[in-house]
């Protein structure tokens, strides 16, 4: 069983499954803006995580912390996964752009627009240098938006 339902500017799911043992267990999960942020097991967490975290420059400090941890988690990831696929990340990006220009679809995942493919190779490049370096590029990321929050010529 599946429902959805709104809850400040988030999409949550209740989703309710049977086990291959029979038993009947309820999960949460939310949305926003088609991005996953969230999955709980019941419906009162699911709501006081979405309350815990905010976009923008008022991020609570503990989503800032497991920000950082998961992209430091990712560079790891793409270390472990890659042979210093670094080297040259912006052959990735002029392949985004051109993705862009002819508006294709990509042709190792048919199903995604190219610039998505493509950008997600960057993000692979970047966490592999990342990672082959022991960046702590998560605490960089999370500074550096602190940082632009509130800088005069990023405000609209």
């Amino acid at each position: 069983m599946f429902e959805k339902e709104m809850y400040r500017e988030h999409e949550i799911e209740r989703i309710t499954a049977e086990s291959c043992m029979g038993e009947v267990y309820t999960y949460y999960r939310a949305w926003r803006n088609g991005v996953l942020i969230a999955a709980e097991s019941t419906e009162e967490e699911i709501r006081n995580r979405i309350d815990s975290i905010s976009v923008g420059s008022s991020c609570t400090e503990t989503f800032k912390q497991e920000s950082a941890g998961w992209i430091n988690n990712l560079s790891k990831w793409c270390r472990e996964a890659n042979d210093n696929w670094w080297r040259d990340p912006k052959t990735e990006l002029s392949e985004c752009l051109e993705g862009v220009r002819k508006n294709l679809q990509d042709g190792k995942l048919p199903h995604r627009r190219m610039e998505e493919v493509e950008l997600a190779d960057c993000l692979i490049r970047i966490f592999d240098y990342a990672g082959a370096f022991g960046l702590d590029l998560g605490g960089a990321f999370v500074e550096k938006m602190t940082y632009n929050a509130k800088r005069a010529d990023y405000k609209p």
